[in-house]
């Protein structure tokens, strides 16, 4: 019994100083912008789609990651550049290829052009001028409150699991707790800026959370078809960078949306 809680202390411990690290680099890439912040962006790019590819027992050494790479780093390169319609035409063009060439593995060639490669390439965009870096670190701390004070709260006040089949560790506590929270965080944001209709911002959070839970329900349940427990180890007691940014990447088109509004 000690030993057991030896090592949930440990990893506990694990996590969070992983976690301290990975927010400190993300928050001075996003800080320092310009080539900086894409060439970290355009990294962190290729590692998710290895490990979208390993998760599938994909070969690596392919066409088919070689397609997803080559067509992806150009796209984003595109958004670098303020080509923006450039980025949509290969953004198609890609996606059209896809299917020619593919045959019985669409999901693999397809979705990372969707699941990857359009979020980051929103994130690089939002990076491009001041306001967008304020709204990355709203996006940030939108995600990593739900993401937190799931894991505190549901591991505290544990209940009912929120959907067991996909994910055996969420709990609804951890949920609301999160999600609400999220909201609450997006209302301090908001007072710090002195922009006001802190009701909307709390809406817009708490709606924003429940998009980074969705995220990670994906791909959990993508780990779950795959009988994988870890998209890697890259990330000492997280997994994979994919496991980390799983939330990340379906919030980010969410409130790349809200910055047009």
């Amino acid at each position: 019994m000690g030993g057991n809680n030896y090592l949930i202390k440990k990893d506990l411990i694990t996590r969070v100083i992983s976690s301290i690290f990975l927010i400190i680099l993300a928050l001075l890439f996003n800080y320092l912008g310009e080539l900086y912040f894409f060439s970290a962006v355009a990294l962190v790019s290729i590692v998710l789609l290895y490990e979208f590819y390993k998760l599938f027992n994909a070969e690596i050494i392919d066409k088919k990651f070689l397609f997803n790479s080559v067509i992806g780093l150009i796209s984003i390169t595109f958004v670098f550049y303020e080509f923006y319609i450039f980025f949509v035409y290969l953004l198609f063009a890609g996606l059209f290829l896809s299917i020619s060439f593919s045959k019985n593995h669409y999901f693999l060639v397809i979705i990372p052009f969707i699941y990857i490669f359009s979020p980051l390439a929103a994130l690089i965009y939002l990076n491009s001028y001041t306001d967008g870096k304020l709204l990355i670190c709203w996006i940030f701390a939108v995600v990593w409150t739900v993401d937190i004070s799931g894991y505190i709260f549901g591991k505290s006040l544990k209940g009912p699991k929120l959907i067991p089949s996909i994910s055996p560790n969420k709990t609804w506590s951890g949920f609301i707790a999160g999600i609400f929270l999220a909201g609450f965080f997006s209302i301090i944001y908001s007072y710090f800026l002195e922009l006001g209709e802190y009701i909307k911002y709390f809406v817009l959070g708490f709606t924003g959370a429940i998009l980074s839970v969705a995220g990670d329900l994906f791909e959990s349940k993508l780990k779950r078809i795959n009988k994988k427990k870890d998209s890697s180890n890259l990330v000492p007691g997280h997994g994979g960078l994919l496991d980390r940014l799983d939330g990340f990447l379906f919030a980010i088109l969410y409130f790349w949306m809200l910055s047009f509004i």
